[in-house]
């Protein structure tokens, strides 16, 4: 896979998919564990510290078994300084760093096919979507059970919605494997965890069928909202590559990644034996590129509004977090609806139907999507 990355590039739709040369007959889509040796010697108490700060004051800390004789650590994010320590009641024995390489972040959990970081890519901006914000999967329930422990890994990962992308013939669907709540049954107007779409898009001629534009609009929402409410979004369908890898590539363009890199994340699905090609999905973006717009991302911002139908606020929001926001210091375009807002009602097609201004100080927003303050 990393070879891959390095030696592939996509330029056109007119290139021919490479993604063969680089797979073979095993599943190669789960990555490589860090493991470190216990030092010999220890005491009664041994435990494991590691973070991304030398100190002991913030991390993780792992209470070893005198049985032990080595940590195993997965799932780390790359491009980052781990440090580590092992202690020996109270002590600390031996410390030390690890170095993480690459860009695609895959996940290291067995029984689940096809796990892997939305983040990595990089956009035409030199921007870098951010890690543990979105990750793309295989089912957890249905046709393939996950184990108990890889469920509670992908909790680990700080993963706390989940979006079921398949369709009513799969077994088991419409429950959450990681036993999230759906909107049904939260009151209160709180942010569901859990949404199930049956059957999201997957083909090209779904970019102009009505049912799967209103699908991929609950999707998107749906993302937005968890985001909103500091919550990591596993957006899966059955194996992680149809349906998933398409809303995956909407997501990505909507961000800014170029060609290259939307189609080598939809092949990237190819090194857990369900192989795919860029072909699947280049009259998809062969489409997209008729849209109105100077560059790629425009024309997928125009596919948004247009005729999926979301607000260029959520939009606003959706790039500001997934590309370096931290959530808190909210935009003023992210806030919709609000007592002293603009109030606008939008339909599939992303066209205004309704507006009711309010005295004082509203929010308005322009025809190039920002928002102003203006007293009334």
């Amino acid at each position: 896979m990393q070879q891959y990355m390095e030696e592939v590039t996509y330029s056109s739709i007119d290139d021919a998919s490479r993604i063969s040369e680089y797979v073979g007959n095993d599943r190669a889509d789960l990555p490589n564990t860090v493991v470190l040796r216990i030092p010999v010697g220890f005491g009664k108490r041994r435990f494991f510290h590691y973070g991304l700060k030398p100190e002991l004051t913030s991390g993780t800390l792992i209470n070893l078994a005198n049985s032990q004789s080595n940590v195993v650590l997965r799932n780390l994010v790359p491009g980052l300084s781990y440090y580590y320590h092992f202690l020996s009641d109270g002590v600390v024995v031996k410390s030390g760093f690890i170095n993480t390489i690459g860009q695609v972040r895959m996940i290291h959990a067995p029984s689940i096919s096809n796990i892997r970081d939305m983040g990595g890519w990089l956009t035409t901006d030199g921007r870098r979507i951010q890690y543990e914000k979105i990750y793309r999967g295989g089912e957890m329930n249905g046709g393939h059970i996950a184990s108990a422990a890889d469920i509670q890994e992908l909790k680990k990962l700080g993963i706390a919605a989940e979006l079921d992308l398949r369709a009513w013939y799969n077994e088991d669907n419409n429950i959450s494997a990681m036993e999230f709540l759906s909107s049904e049954e939260l009151g209160g107007g709180a942010v569901p965890s859990y949404l199930y779409t049956n059957d999201s898009g997957q083909l090209p001629e779904h970019f102009t069928k009505y049912m799967y534009l209103w699908r991929w609009r609950e999707e998107f929402e749906f993302i937005v909202e968890n985001l909103r409410a500091g919550r990591a979004v596993y957006q899966h369908c059955v194996s992680g590559a149809d349906r998933t890898g398409y809303l995956s590539m909407l997501l990505e363009g909507l961000l800014g990644v170029p060609y290259d890199g939307l189609v080598k994340d939809y092949e990237l699905t190819s090194f857990s034996k369900s192989m795919r090609k860029k072909e699947t999905i280049d009259g998809a973006i062969a489409y997209i590129m008729t849209l109105e717009g100077n560059t790629l991302q425009e024309k997928f911002k125009t596919f948004f509004t247009r005729y999926v139908g979301v607000r260029t606020s959520d939009i606003n929001y959706f790039i500001y977090v997934m590309l370096g926001g931290n959530g808190v210091e909210e935009n003023i375009s992210s806030r919709r609806n609000s007592h002293t807002s603009q109030i606008d009602s939008y339909d599939i097609f992303g066209r205004k139907i309704h507006s009711a201004k309010r005295k004082g100080i509203t929010v308005e927003m322009s025809s190039d999507g920002t928002m102003h303050k203006v007293l009334r």
